[in-house]
């Protein structure tokens, strides 16, 4: 079944623009914040598979030197001691932590802290671009710190007179232009509790 073109009305919040087949389509503010967004699931990303994945905090080399230098393991040998400190060794319950061995084993430390990285506020900088472009409060995400219940209430409050309420006004006018040959439709919010004085 296809809609007829003149049962369609579109509703945006940042623009037209002709796509790939030259039809005019709504171009999304989410469009302009492709990086944010690919920046938040990436941090999220590094910080499960740092957690989820610890194994080895560091690398095992070995000391033992021949004639022309230091001896590197064989593939057997590497294979022996992934296998021990992928079953024995790592940070969940009941793991150790570092290996004992009696071989002429330099441990080389190979872990990475999670605030050296500076994911959360990395995470915190791309949701502060995503709330100032969709116009939402950044303290309803309970980012900030010193937030408190009066703050909130006054963000919800602006999240709908700045955000919601505009779209719903846009979005009734649109849908009774366009459907509707007597009467009009209009959103009710006398029953939203942000929106009621104290």
């Amino acid at each position: 079944y296809k809609i007829p073109v003149d049962d369609v009305f579109m509703i945006t919040g940042s623009g037209l623009r002709f796509n790939d087949s030259g039809f005019l389509t709504p171009d999304s503010v989410i469009d302009t914040l492709a990086y944010p967004i690919q920046n938040i699931q990436a941090n999220y990303e590094a910080r499960y598979s740092l957690v989820s994945k610890r194994g080895a905090l560091g690398l095992w080399v070995n000391q033992n030197e021949g004639g022309v230098g230091i001896i590197p393991f064989g593939e057997d040998e590497k294979k022996e001691i992934r296998k021990q400190l992928n079953n024995t060794y790592g940070l969940t319950k009941n793991r150790d932590v570092y290996g004992i061995t009696d071989a002429n084993l330099r441990f080389e430390s190979a872990s990475i802290a999670l605030k050296d990285l500076e994911l959360s506020q990395a995470i915190k900088d791309d949701k502060i671009a995503l709330c100032d472009a969709l116009n939402f409060p950044i303290l309803l995400l309970n980012e900030l710190e010193g937030s408190t219940f009066s703050n909130l209430q006054t963000a919800e409050r602006l999240l709908y007179t700045n955000k919601i309420i505009p779209f719903w006004e846009l979005f009734a006018k649109a849908f009774t232009k366009e459907f509707l040959e007597t009467g009009y439709l209009e959103f009710n919010t006398n029953d939203i509790e942000a929106l009621k004085k104290d």
